[in-house]
């Protein structure tokens, strides 16, 4: 996945521009900064068209977990025991983060369904979706880019040591 921060915010913000030896560690340290922070906030801060998740349900409600959401495509019941996967219908995006589906069952119109085949779909779902931002947001480039610096400026070679 590519840095949330490029060499020339590390410069704008240094006032100047990267010394070679700098240069030679940039990259890895605004890779490394970037994975941090994908990890801790569990976002990609990167648009993704049709992405496609195996989430469950909540109480009839699936939480999407890349935001920002932009539409919601497919809602699939995944069959359990060999049953077969099936499309849900009417579910409802609430436009920012939750699809709303039935609670007892995602399976709407299917009379060849008996109470018995219902166990069959304890409420795992594969979500076709699109999210995230065309630009990364400018917070996260500058917490990016000052977690590199921080490394990048320091008095030795030492990862991390500042003082």
């Amino acid at each position: 996945m590519a840095a949330l921060a490029d060499t020339s915010d590390l410069e704008s913000r240094l006032g100047r521009p990267l010394t070679p030896a700098e240069s030679a560690r940039a990259q890895a340290l605004l890779d490394d900064a970037s994975a941090l922070v994908r990890a801790y906030t569990g976002q990609d801060f990167t648009r993704v068209d049709n992405d496609t998740v195996l989430l469950r349900a909540q109480q009839g409600e699936i939480r999407l977990p890349q935001r920002p959401v932009i539409d919601v495509t497919a809602v699939v019941a995944v069959g359990a025991g060999g049953a077969p996967d099936v499309p849900v219908v009417g579910w409802q995006w609430d436009g920012l983060d939750i699809i709303r589906v039935a609670t007892e069952s995602p399976i709407i119109n299917l009379p060849e369904l008996y109470e018995e085949d219902v166990e069959s779909y304890p409420g795992t779902y594969r979500v076709t979706y699109s999210h995230g931002d065309a630009t990364v947001p400018p917070e996260v480039v500058a917490v990016v880019a000052r977690m590199a610096l921080r490394t990048l400026t320091a008095p030795t070679m030492a990862g991390g040591v500042t003082g």
